[in-house]
């Protein structure tokens, strides 16, 4: 436990995306009504091979510990669980909500996409991720 924010340390290493232009969709599915979404635009500030951290707007209600949601990566769709979320002041970006996710699928279809902001696509085709 990293006792200076309250929360779990990640199993995978942490690496910045380079690229802070990187965005994804949180799907946030409503329990009422038809398969209704819907569609959060988030920054994936870094990520690892089992999770990552997003930023979302500031006028986002902070998502759950523990709701399991929906990430969208360039296109490609894969399961996560919200580890933590808060509120935070953000000196580039103002005040936003950040979430600390972990990805609940074995191999997200979003996984090559990960890899290649890690700079570790050689590893696709050999990766195990629990």
């Amino acid at each position: 436990m990293d006792q200076s924010f309250g929360q779990q340390k990640r199993l995978g290493d942490r690496h910045p995306v380079e690229e802070v232009a990187h965005l994804a969709i949180l799907v946030i599915e409503q329990k009422r009504g038809p398969a209704a979404e819907r569609l959060v635009p988030v920054m994936v500030r870094d990520a690892s091979i089992t999770g990552a951290c997003l930023v979302l707007p500031f006028d986002a209600k902070p998502p759950a510990p523990g709701h399991n949601l929906i990430l969208v990566i360039e296109g490609e769709r894969g399961n996560i669980r919200v580890r933590w979320s808060r509120h935070v002041s953000d000196p580039a970006l103002g005040p936003t909500v950040t979430c600390g996710v972990e990805f609940a699928d074995p191999r997200p279809a979003f996984l090559p996409s990960i890899y290649r902001w890690l700079d570790r696509q050689k590893e696709i085709g050999t990766a195990r991720m629990r």
